[in-house]
């Protein structure tokens, strides 16, 4: 695979972007509605490589949110519907434990 069909592959668009941001805001909505608390936007990257789709992470030194939500560019060019509508709610649902935990003081885990 030449540079140019790698970059190519890592790209993601804006509009694909947009649908992962909606995707968060709608699950925050619904959290928010559920647990009757507001919760942090977290931070999104599109950095992740290898089999896994998506990642939530905890990172208290990021500059912008504690919370980040790691994406993989390749599955999302290829599978951009199922990683919209599965795996960005899922890792939604890592961030909103976390932070429904965090505010209590209980540590929790991943899977």
């Amino acid at each position: 695979m030449t540079r140019y069909e790698l970059q190519k592959k890592l790209h993601v668009t804006q509009d694909k972007k947009n649908k992962v941001d909606t995707a968060i805001q709608d699950c925050l909505y619904m959290a928010e509605k559920m647990f009757g608390k507001g919760f942090t936007y977290p931070e999104v990257r599109y950095d992740l490589v290898g089999r896994a789709a998506g990642q939530a992470v905890y990172d208290r030194f990021s500059n912008k949110s504690p919370h980040v939500i790691r994406v993989n560019p390749i599955l999302l060019n290829e599978n951009e519907s199922y990683i919209v509508n599965q795996t960005v709610p899922h890792e939604m649902a890592h961030v909103v434990v976390h932070q429904f935990y965090e505010a209590r003081g209980i540590q929790v885990r991943g899977h």
